[in-house]
Formats: C-alpha cells, sequence, structure tokens
C-alpha cells in the first residue's frame, strides 16, 4: 500500500517543478568580441584560416599547449581541424566567461539550473521539430532559440522533447549542448590565442 506522506511529497515536488518545466525558456544568441577590439582583429584572422582550410595560418593563432580533451589530450601538434565543425561554430556568436571568451555562447550563457548534459540550446529561429528524423517528415512545431531536454542524440539529428512536453526530432545543424565542442579563447600578453578546444566537462 503506498505511503500517504511519499506520495504527498511527491506531488509537492511535481507541483514545484511543473511551471519551470511548463514555460519556454530561451537562450538567445550574443556576439560580445566587440567588447575588445584586438579580438575582433584575432578573430577575423582566425576565421579567414578556417575559410581557407590553412592549417598553417591557423597554428600560428594557437597555444603550443592547447587543451583538446579533458585527459592528456593536448598540444598544437595534435590538433587536426574539423574544418564543418569550425565552420558551424564561428558562424555562432560568442560570449565571456571572466577573462576567456568562449565560442559559441551556448557554452558561457548556459542556464546554471538546467543540467548541461540533459538539456541543450536550439541556436536557430524557425527550426523544425519534426516527427521523425528526416526532413520528410512532418513539422509538429518550429522553436526559436529555445532549450529543450535532449532524449538522444545523432550525427544528424537529435531526439527531443520541449518544456511544453512536444517531442520530436531537430536537425543536429541547428542545436547545440552546453557540454559541445567549444573553443576558448585567451589573451596572452598583447596577442590572442586559442588555448582550448574540447567537449565536455
Amino acid at each position: 500500500m503506498e505511503n500517504p506522506i511519499t506520495r504527498r511529497w511527491a506531488l509537492i515536488v511535481l507541483l514545484s517543478v511543473a511551471p519551470l518545466l511548463a514555460q519556454t525558456r530561451r537562450l538567445l544568441p550574443v556576439d560580445q568580441s566587440g567588447r575588445d577590439p584586438s579580438l575582433v582583429a584575432y578573430l577575423t584572422k582566425f576565421k579567414a584560416s578556417v575559410a581557407k582550410r590553412d592549417r598553417s595560418a591557423l597554428v600560428p593563432l594557437i597555444d603550443a599547449d592547447v587543451r583538446l580533451s579533458f585527459g592528456s589530450d593536448a598540444g598544437v601538434e595534435n590538433f587536426h581541424p574539423d574544418w564543418p565543425l569550425l565552420d558551424r561554430l564561428l558562424a555562432l556568436g560568442g560570449a565571456w566567461a571572466g577573462d576567456t571568451f568562449s565560442i559559441p555562447y551556448v557554452f558561457a550563457r548556459f542556464p546554471d539550473d538546467l543540467d548541461a548534459f540533459e538539456f541543450a540550446a536550439i541556436t536557430g529561429q524557425g527550426v523544425w521539430l519534426r516527427q521523425g528524423p528526416s526532413t520528410d517528415t512532418r513539422g509538429v512545431s518550429r522553436l526559436d532559440y529555445e532549450i529543450v531536454h535532449v532524449e538522444s542524440q545523432g550525427d544528424d539529428w537529435w531526439s527531443v522533447t520541449t518544456l511544453q512536453g512536444e517531442h520530436g526530432y531537430v536537425s543536429s545543424r541547428y542545436i547545440h549542448s552546453p557540454v559541445g565542442y567549444r573553443a576558448i579563447f585567451q589573451k596572452q600578453g598583447s596577442e590572442w590565442k586559442m588555448i582550448a578546444f574540447l567537449a565536455g566537462d
């Protein structure tokens, strides 16, 4: 027989959490690089090197001991650019976290009260939430920079549930996890360098 006290506490917890989950929460895009003109100039060079797929031009812009994981993987000699990934990240804005600048903004700006491993941010406006992992399936609704609960991740599609309870799939091009890949930059003396390119927490 169910304990009425346990049931009452479960109801209290549910009622306290429900308002949070029922409301739409958005993580609007930002680009705070303009705060430092030297960063803007540096990122212009960085983006140009990526656009040209020019690793030799990119290497001088990276710290010699760049972190590439939370393990022992480090060093610019071990940095092998994933050009499409860099393209996608650099197209998103960046944000400050102390004296470092992170791209994309999702990493530095994600709400602290949400589990970074369970939630992610839609990074576009009017992004289709679809019934299945294909553009041939019916659209359920359109999402504008919403924070969603992640059910599973795939290379091309992510299964998600909105905070209103709508379930569906979104293209991996338009969603990013706060613990997904990010580039972190820091000024060293008078020069900016990429000091980390990694995922995880």
